[in-house]
């Protein structure tokens, strides 16, 4: 972080809830012209609703994600590690999904709150698999969780 410092402004970004710190004084070079910023990230949060081990309705929501934005949902039959490829959205960003036989699930929407659900039918061929959150706005990632 930055050093102790006076004469500093700081300002609010409301669109990314983020403090933004710049310049200042401190004692060890004077005069600075550094910026910095605060926020805090918190991953989204997943939950699974439906009745496995048969086939039938299910409802994932998620809270915890950009507001308003897009959410990504993947799926697996097993968990494990991979990593979004270059030329991708998110390039880079870990999942907790096994890629063999990963797939997208969809797309949902947050509402104002950052919170979201989608509705749908599983078979039962999918229950053990995991299910993964995606914000495509942060790229950040819920916990792959199992659907039980």
């Amino acid at each position: 972080g930055p050093t102790a410092r006076a004469d500093h402004a700081i300002a609010y970004e409301t669109n990314k809830g983020n403090l933004v710190l710049f310049g200042g004084s401190d004692e060890q070079t004077g005069l600075r012209g550094d910026t910095w910023t605060y926020g805090f990230n918190v991953a989204p949060a997943l939950a699974l609703d439906t009745s496995c081990p048969q086939s039938g309705p299910a409802q994932v929501t998620w809270s915890c994600a950009t507001p308003g934005g897009t959410v990504a949902l993947g799926y697996s039959p097993r968990s494990g590690l991979f990593r979004i490829p270059s030329g991708q959205p998110c390039a880079g960003t870990w999942l907790g999904l096994n890629p063999d036989g990963a797939m997208l699930l969809g797309f949902g929407r947050s509402n104002a709150q950052g919170s979201g659900s989608v509705n749908g039918n599983l078979s039962g061929g999918v229950c053990g698999g995991y299910i993964q959150l995606l914000d495509a706005t942060t790229c950040a990632t819920s916990e792959a969780i199992r659907v039980d």
